[in-house]
């Protein structure tokens, strides 16, 4: 449950609206459960207290993935405009039973040996996967050509470098659902089961291994 509260000028018994909804957007399947991206209470402005006015709502995100989440408040009534925003990261909680996840035939694939660093504690990615050239990475979500991401079933997406060593883990978010790819790229999702590879020309630039089970 997340609590929201702040102070206002509006009158007391001012009805609001309070929406927790996802900041990043993406491709979703056909009847798509949006229960998972977006939230919705109401709360009410209460008497003013050493001059500020107050509300205060609760919102169920049990149900919300793991991402960064807008958090808007405005007026429910028609004769009184007003709405603020914020911004929160969310972070879902990961089934017990983390130790099975999709099928991967990993003879299937051409990878070094991953080599998990345990000191690297995972981050929020500021925005979906992009693909760019080595060097060139300005943000979190930018990897290098030839990097292997391995969303594994604790609710965790560790990055790998071409040689195998791991350089970066974010939470399974929203925003790692999305990916943006270089022109001219080709998008492979058959070769091998639950596995995305993205090739350029003969070179494949970027594997992405899908072990969490989004369903869980």
């Amino acid at each position: 449950m997340l609590t929201v509260r702040g102070s206002t000028s509006l009158p007391a018994g001012t009805p609001l609206s309070i929406t927790v909804v996802t900041v990043n957007t993406h491709p979703t399947p056909q009847n798509y459960d949006f229960s998972h991206e977006i939230s919705e209470g109401n709360a009410v402005v209460s008497s003013r207290i050493q001059a500020a006015s107050q509300y205060a709502g609760t919102i169920d995100t049990s149900r919300l993935n793991t991402g960064k989440y807008h958090i808007i408040v405005e007026t429910a009534d028609e004769n009184l405009q007003a709405n603020t925003m914020s911004t929160i990261d969310i972070i879902a909680a990961v089934p017990s039973n983390t130790k099975n996840g999709n099928y991967i035939n990993w003879s299937g694939l051409a990878l070094p040996t991953l080599v998990v660093n345990a000191t690297l504690s995972p981050v929020m990615l500021d925005g979906g996967w992009r693909i760019v050239p080595p060097g060139t990475q300005v943000t979190n979500y930018e990897v290098p050509y030839g990097s292997i991401i391995d969303c594994a079933p604790d609710g965790i997406c560790r990055i790998y470098n071409p040689s195998g060593i791991q350089f970066l883990a974010v939470y399974n978010s929203n925003e790692a659902h999305s990916m943006e790819v270089p022109n001219g790229a080709m998008i492979d999702t058959e070769s091998v089961g639950n596995v995305t590879l993205i090739k350029l020309g003969d070179e494949v630039i970027l594997t992405k291994i899908d072990e969490y089970d989004q369903g869980s």
